[in-house]
């Protein structure tokens, strides 16, 4: 039923009056689902709510017209079902994984070399514009650490969202002071492990975890970077650095920065700043600390590449799938893809996860 929804959400215009059929029935059956939860409603109520939700939902969809579709979202859906794809191929990592291939390999090149030295923390710093999703990167070279681990996944420990299916972005927020900015990582730390206290957390507990690997994705937006960030960034490196570490568990920290329009080049003092605070942190400490930088609009030609990994070779059909796609954009976003034919991350992966969730229906 959740996905039946969430299908919906997707074809049903926003101007058809089918959406208020919609809201009311998917309100009743989340009141129901809370319901049971709570366990204050019994099997035989919940049953005649949700089979009576499930015969309004059939009313509505055989009323259904084409005035009421979202013409630009359905056809780009129908497009899609009709490529060819490879269903055992498309996994959680097809969401985030288009393409930037020279970024990824730089990071592989740099973690093979930690892991040549084994070394056990390494930090990832990652300036980017939000718009070219720099989280779902990092999200994206974890899994790929998963993927290429002969495990089933079990030996890193990662966050993962309420679906299971993609990582979190750490609970973390930055502070208006050092001390308070500490505070919010330990205790985001002692949540994540069930500890009371970092220190004890640090010194007896992480060490002794059985796994080979603990990732963690942090976002920091611009407007909360404060001039204290770099004490706080090397007081979190020496706190790792100097904690024992029995199992030789390998951590693996990502932090975004998030920087509007930011590609290569800083464009606002405020970047400058920032990007030249960062640079003394990975001075400082070039052992364990890399920066990551170049996420920019995505070449059609790589989106093209990805469409192909996943089973579609006809390049027709590749291409209308694109066309159809770019279609459904705003004036602004249409006229820039014509321009350089590039694509922000954030509309890529809109339809990576359109096409994953139909590859695994």
């Amino acid at each position: 039923m959740d996905a039946f929804f969430h299908q919906m959400d997707k074809v049903l215009a926003n101007t058809s009056p089918k959406q208020s059929e919609l809201i009311l029935q998917q309100s009743r059956y989340n009141d129901v689902q809370r319901k049971i939860r709570q366990g204050v409603v019994s099997t035989e109520e919940s049953d005649l709510v949700v089979n009576q939700v499930r015969a309004a939902l059939l009313d509505m969809i055989k009323d259904l017209s084409e005035s009421d579709l979202d013409q630009k979202g359905y056809g780009l859906e129908a497009k899609i079902r009709g490529l060819h794809l490879d269903k055992e191929r498309i996994g959680p990592l097809y969401m985030v994984n288009c393409n930037r291939s020279k970024l990824a390999d730089k990071f592989w090149d740099r973690f093979d070399e930690k892991e040549d030295e084994n070394a056990l923390l390494q930090f990832y710093f990652i300036p980017a514009a939000p718009l070219q999703m720099p989280p779902s990167f990092a999200e994206r070279m974890i899994l790929e650490i998963i993927d290429d681990m002969d495990e089933d996944g079990d030996a890193i420990n990662v966050e993962r969202r309420s679906n299971g299916l993609r990582l979190k972005i750490a609970n973390f927020e930055v502070k208006n002071n050092l001390r308070r900015t500490q505070r919010s990582f330990e205790k985001y730390f002692c949540k994540r492990f069930q500890a009371t206290d970092f220190q004890q957390l640090l010194q007896h507990h992480l060490a002794k975890l059985e796994y080979e690997y603990i990732a963690s994705i942090f976002k920091i937006e611009l407007r909360e970077w404060k001039p204290f960030m770099p004490e706080f960034l090397q007081w979190a490196i020496d706190h790792f650095k100097a904690m024992p570490n029995e199992n030789e568990t390998k951590f693996i920290f990502f932090i975004v920065i998030n920087m509007e329009n930011f590609v290569d080049t800083p464009t606002g003092e405020d970047q400058k700043r920032i990007l030249a605070e960062v640079r003394s942190v990975l001075d400082e400490n070039s052992d364990v600390c890399t920066k990551i930088k170049g996420l920019a609009p995505v070449p059609g030609n790589d989106l093209e590449s990805w469409f192909r990994d996943t089973g579609e070779q006809n390049p027709n059909k590749i291409d209308d799938v694109i066309q159809t796609l770019v279609a459904s954009l705003s004036a602004e976003e249409q006229a820039a893809y014509r321009e350089n034919e590039r694509l922000n991350m954030a509309v890529i992966e809109e339809l990576q996860q359109q096409v994953y969730e139909i590859a695994n229906e």
